[in-house]
């Protein structure tokens, strides 16, 4: 339970602050917050005040939650939160001038995001002396560990055996099988070592470790297209979340290094890992190195296929997808070479599209809302103003003006229940009144996760992590037996890929 000091003995009711905590953040070692408390005045706090601001350090390193405005190095922390756990904004305000770990570098703005903070460089320098401190400890192989998690309020964190939580984001019950996925990831504890050192030398220019030539080809590649700043920033963020993934594994005595991941499943029926560190979030070289020898099996172009089988049934064609499905690293490539950015950030351009995202700049009065300016924001203005007039681009925008609201529609009639909802494959219920664009979102959502459901099951005993259009397992399984068995059970036909990690 959570106390709210040392004094107070444990109640049934768990007060607004644990909510506030629990609800939204999930759990961190133990010794993070005694670490945390070394600092006089931190330790002279409330229990609930300490434990928020352990939380918003904790997620603040990491960088993984996605703040509304699209600007990625900023978290969002939201005035119910400090209101619930501080007593008011003004005391948190008050807590953090004496501490000097946070920053505001966004304001809220009512209705669309919270205000967006990010550690100070005195935060940085408090939260890295941990992991230092971490690092020196596990070398002594944990004699000098103080072993454990802890959840967001502070208590002992248990970790359940099933992956699955039993009901979702809208209190429904979970209709993923239980008892098919353990909770628990074994990581390299090694790799992320090498990650952490190989990060290092990539900063100061030393020499890199040769068997790790492809990490290093990843972030000169990132330098070439977005430069010194942002290429520096993204190598910190995959060693800082190399050091908090290294840090959770090896939090218990057990032999193995287990990171617990927990998933829960959406309103559109996705699963989504709990909490907002964990490796579903993190970079893609910091889970590639923590699961090395696995393969990742994805759904090819999942969403645009689903769309074009979706717009087939009710006749209409969608040539332009078409084309793109059928030479998807041609066009990523192109793309990619057209606009000075990565194929990673192209995958993310073309995905971003089928979402509702424009090729298209804020006018003077339009701010970074929702996902409809999610690439200028991510990828500046000059990407969207080169790849405006891309013709495949706007070949697979035309396609997709044609057929969102004829596959909407046609869910539309297929829903038998009343007051205007409709449903998408999942049984997965969406406010029919809403914009097309988030209709549409739900029913590809919806549809996705009726696939991942089917590998989930038919690998069961195999997967290790969970993606959103596919899975990670431990031995390469039958790609075409899997394809056969999605389009028995949901009538779309996709293609899967493995990749060796």
């Amino acid at each position: 339970m959570f106390r709210q000091s040392h004094q107070n003995m444990p109640t049934t009711k768990k007060s607004k602050s644990h909510r506030a905590l629990t609800s939204f953040f999930h759990f961190r070692p133990k010794d993070w917050d005694i670490h945390l408390s070394e600092d006089p005045y931190f330790s002279s706090l409330l229990e609930k005040e300490k434990r928020g601001l352990a939380s918003f350090m904790w997620a603040m390193y990491a960088n993984a939650i996605p703040h509304k405005s699209h600007r990625v190095d900023l978290t969002p922390i939201h005035w119910e939160a400090k209101k619930s756990i501080f007593g008011s904004a003004a005391r948190f305000d008050e807590i953090n001038g004496m501490l000097g770990w946070f920053e505001k570098e966004l304001e809220g703005v009512k209705g669309k995001w919270a205000s967006g903070w990010k550690l100070t460089d005195y935060g940085y320098k408090v939260a890295s002396g941990f992991f230092l401190e971490f690092l020196s400890k596990l070398a002594t192989k944990y004699d000098d560990l103080v072993t454990g998690l802890i959840d967001a309020a502070g208590s002992p964190y248990r970790t359940p055996s099933d992956a699955f939580r039993s009901t979702t984001a809208t209190g429904a019950k979970c209709r993923f099988p239980r008892n098919i996925m353990s909770s628990l990831v074994e990581v390299s504890s090694q790799n992320l070592l090498d990650l952490i050192g190989a990060s290092e030398r990539w900063l100061n220019g030393d020499p890199f470790p040769e068997h790790l030539g492809w990490l290093k080809y990843h972030w000169d590649e990132y330098k070439r297209c977005y430069g010194d700043q942002k290429s520096y920033s993204r190598v910190l963020l995959a060693d800082r979340q190399a050091h908090l993934m290294l840090s959770l594994a090896n939090s218990s005595r057990n032999k193995d290094a287990l990171v617990p991941t927990i998933y829960s499943e959406s309103k559109a029926g996705r699963l989504y890992a709990m909490g907002h560190v964990n490796l579903q979030r993190c970079v893609g070289e910091v889970r590639r190195m923590a699961l090395q020898g696995c393969y990742d099996v994805d759904i090819e172009n999942c969403h645009w296929s689903l769309l074009s089988q979706m717009a087939m049934r009710i006749g209409i064609d969608t040539p332009n997808i078409y084309y793109y499905l059928n030479n998807k690293k041609l066009v990523r490539s192109e793309v990619a070479r057209c606009a000075g950015i990565t194929i990673d950030d192209a995958k993310f351009v073309l995905i971003s599209l089928i979402y509702g995202a424009v090729l298209r700049c804020r006018g003077s009065r339009e701010s970074f809302d929702d996902k409809k300016n999610a690439i200028e924001a991510k990828l500046g203005r000059d990407v969207v103003e080169t790849l405006a007039g891309h013709p495949v681009l706007r070949g697979l925008i035309e396609d997709l003006k044609v057929s969102k609201g004829a596959v909407v529609e046609y869910y539309r009639s297929q829903t038998k229940k009343k007051g205007g909802v409709i449903v998408n494959d999942a049984g997965r219920e969406i406010d029919g009144s809403i914009t097309n664009r988030k209709i549409l979102s739900h029913i590809l959502q919806g549809a996705e996760s009726e696939a991942m459901k089917v590998m989930i099951e038919e690998l069961m005993g195999n997967i290790v992590l969970l993606q959103h259009d596919g899975v990670t397992v431990k031995v390469k399984p039958d790609l075409g037996g899997l394809e056969r068995k999605i389009h028995d059970r949901t009538g779309f036909s996709l293609s899967l890929e493995a990749e060796l990690l």
